[in-house]
């Protein structure tokens, strides 16, 4: 028998996985893209986003294969489960 996990401890990377599907695919992967649009047009629920974004900016950095392994990660992960009915 497999034990019940509680969901709320997966909620972070949740989020994280959700924000990393919108900076790829709707800011191109350019965090500083998202950051100003925040500033021209967000509100307050969009600072949680924040601290996601400047973490991205130094793994960029650091890594500059870091966009390109996510971008790999990202579509083999919807070739596999995109077409799953829920």
């Amino acid at each position: 028998m497999i034990e019940w996990t509680p969901r709320w401890g997966f909620s972070g990377a949740s989020a994280n996985f959700a924000r990393l599907q919108i900076l790829m695919t709707v800011f191109d992967g350019d965090p500083d893209k998202w950051l100003d649009a925040i500033v021209r047009w967000g509100n307050t629920g969009d600072e949680s986003d924040v601290p996601f974004l400047v973490a991205i900016k130094q793994r960029i950095a650091k890594d500059p294969h870091f966009l390109a392994d996510m971008r790999s990660i990202m579509t083999e992960f919807s070739e596999r489960f995109g077409n799953l009915a829920t």
